[in-house]
């Protein structure tokens, strides 16, 4: 059974399906202990910002927005994940899934607009996240923001989840953290990820598309497959703008004469003033 909803005329389904294995990747639904809590006075302006949405579990229903009341409810994922276009990496050999996702609310709310549409009640204009959302900028949800997450298939368990990314700078140099030590916070972004025999590759993201802000960023790690630790990384020229791939190019053996083979990882990058171009890697 699942919440219902309170708009006149909608009807809700009574019940939703909730999978028992595996366990969610990324948080479903928002309560006041996920609200940010890097100092008493954050978590107490976060309480006062979250007071004026609906807030509950999973499948909590859209509410109508009342100036007086409740300006809509607060969806965690929210509209565009979660996980999305990048979707995951499966190693098949172990029966692993890697999958980036970002946890940043969205707003949805319903109001009557005869000027805009003729149904009852749509989506509310001008009511979505505004940019962090939280006290003073910051995001009104606890870190990470990013993350990536390992899975057993084999078990239906989580093996692992790490931020994926270090605070933005928005958050770094914020006044009200200076005498904060922050831990890897991630960057809400989709993030593309790619599985070889021996690594895990991923990138932070192409901080475009409506995402939040601090999102994204130029580094390209290279995690350990069994525990998610970072075992090199490097800067890329831009953002990190599709998945990476990976082949292999056979080169002659000089003490064989047979060929081998050099792999190389490829990753498309981009940003607003930087043109869109593949980057290739491999090792000397």
């Amino acid at each position: 059974p699942v919440l219902q909803t309170d708009v006149p005329g909608e009807q809700t389904a009574p019940t939703q399906p909730f999978p028992t294995k595996p366990p969610p990747f990324d948080r479903q639904g928002i309560t006041l202990n996920d609200l940010i809590d890097f100092t008493p006075e954050l978590h107490a302006e976060a309480v006062e910002i979250a007071s004026t949405y609906r807030l509950g579990p999973l499948f909590t229903p859209p509410s109508l927005i009342d100036p007086m009341g409740t300006m809509g409810t607060l969806m965690l994922p929210g509209s565009t994940g979660g996980a999305n276009w990048t979707g995951g990496a499966v190693d098949i050999e172990t029966g692993i899934l890697y999958v980036a996702s970002s946890t940043n609310p969205t707003v949805l709310g319903l109001e009557h607009d005869p000027e805009l549409s003729n149904m009852d009640y749509i989506r509310g204009r001008g009511k979505r996240w505004p940019g962090a959302g939280g006290p003073q900028g910051l995001p009104l949800i606890k870190p990470p923001w990013g993350r990536i997450t390992a899975i057993d298939l084999n078990q239906g368990e989580i093996l692992w989840t790490i931020p994926n990314g270090d605070a933005p700078d928005y958050v770094k140099k914020h006044q009200a953290l200076q005498n904060i030590n922050l831990p890897r916070t991630g960057r809400a972004e989709r993030a593309g990820l790619l599985v070889t025999k021996s690594l895990l590759f991923a990138g932070e993201g192409a901080g475009l598309f409506s995402a939040t802000p601090g999102a994204g960023g130029r580094m390209l790690r290279a995690h350990d497959k069994q525990t998610g630790e970072i075992i090199s990384e490097l800067e890329l020229p831009a953002n990190q703008s599709g998945i990476p791939m990976t082949y292999a190019l056979p080169v002659k053996d000089a003490d064989e004469g047979e060929p081998a083979y050099k792999q190389y990882i490829v990753v498309a990058v981009g940003a607003q003033n930087h043109p869109g171009e593949l980057v290739a890697l491999t090792l000397p």
